[in-house]
């Protein structure tokens, strides 16, 4: 009964489906009044239609060159996803740390002109005719005259010797151009900041600061070395207190002569504020090799000795051992 029931409700739902497919077909499929009638209709329209074709073209076409310019210019939509991911790995790029060695990164390059004499001055060097001219051509401002290279003192000059004296001058040579330096920067610093041209040109200035810093510090480097080169052929009395002068218009301050005196001074107290040292007394015989004591020969357990007694002594002591064994 169930199988003829599920059977008779299948032909039901065949059926209607069959009826529908039936009555959307009737209604889709034009009569042949109506294909004649809209044939007719294309016909008219095609003809009034043909006359405004070509204007319509040209129209046509500007409109899809604007779109296409304005869909073209549109800003790209963010991706979600993507934006996601790029945090993802900075955040990845974080947490692991950076590298030992990263990759060294350049700035825009530089014109052909200007690379081309920089390569010929790092090559070959700049001539000394060219580099006076360039030296002359900068002069210090009369409120920077502590940035000249510092002299050496007349007490140093002195005691050090020629060589060191000949090393430090071409040290000095070569503060002079750093001077140079910072004379043309002074000068560029003044073209800027001429009526009130600062605030347009502040890009400009932040460089120009900057390498006055790193000149003004290689500047002082200099003076180091120059000095520690000097106090390595100095006597190790007054060597501490040397160091720890400033660099002035000489290279170890204005009064050596007064720290050096102190220095010595405070040596003397010092040596006579200390306890003196116990002396103890040194051995005569010190470079005689030391006394061996005597060999005793003493018997052996099956009482025979083991060579002759050599003193009197022994021989006294031997016999008295026989006489107790007996």
């Amino acid at each position: 009964m169930k199988r003829l029931k599920r059977k008779s409700y299948r032909d039901k739902k065949k059926r209607i489906k069959r009826r529908r497919r039936h009555y959307s077909s009737e209604s889709s499929s034009p009569t042949a009044s109506e294909t004649t009638a809209r044939k007719s209709r294309s016909r008219s329209r095609s003809g009034s239609r043909s006359h405004s074709h070509d204007e319509s073209e040209d129209s046509r076409s500007r409109s899809r060159s604007a779109s296409r310019s304005r869909h073209d210019n549109r800003t790209p939509l963010k991706d979600s996803t993507n934006t996601k991911e790029v945090e993802k790995d900075q955040d990845f790029l974080n947490e692991i740390g950076k590298r030992l060695n990263q990759e060294r990164v350049f700035a825009a390059p530089l014109r052909e002109e200007i690379v081309s004499r920089w390569k010929d001055v790092i090559d070959e060097g700049l001539p000394d005719k060219e580099k006076e001219d360039i030296m002359k051509k900068y002069n210090l401002p009369e409120n920077c005259k502590f940035s000249d290279p510092p002299k050496i003192n007349t007490e140093i000059k002195t005691v050090v010797p020629q060589t060191v004296i000949s090393r430090d001058t071409r040290i000095v040579v070569k503060q002079h151009k750093i001077v140079a330096c910072l004379s043309a920067i002074s000068k560029l610093f003044g073209l800027l900041t001429k009526d009130g041209r600062d605030l347009q040109d502040l890009p400009a200035i932040e460089c120009l600061s900057d390498t006055l810093k790193l000149l003004a510090d290689t500047l002082r480097d200099e003076s180091m070395i120059r000095r520690s080169l000097i106090i390595a052929n100095i006597n190790t009395s007054p060597r501490d207190k040397i160091t720890y002068t400033k660099c002035g218009e000489f290279l170890f301050g204005e009064k050596l002569d007064e720290i050096i005196k102190t220095a010595k001074a405070v040596e003397a107290t010092v040596k006579d504020l200390r306890m003196p040292k116990k002396i103890t007394p040194k051995p005569k015989n010190l470079n005689n090799p030391p006394r061996q004591p005597p060999r005793r020969n003493y018997p052996t357990s099956g009482g025979q000795k083991s060579r002759k007694p050599s003193n009197r002594n022994d021989n006294k002591k031997d016999a008295e051992n026989r006489h107790h064994r007996r």
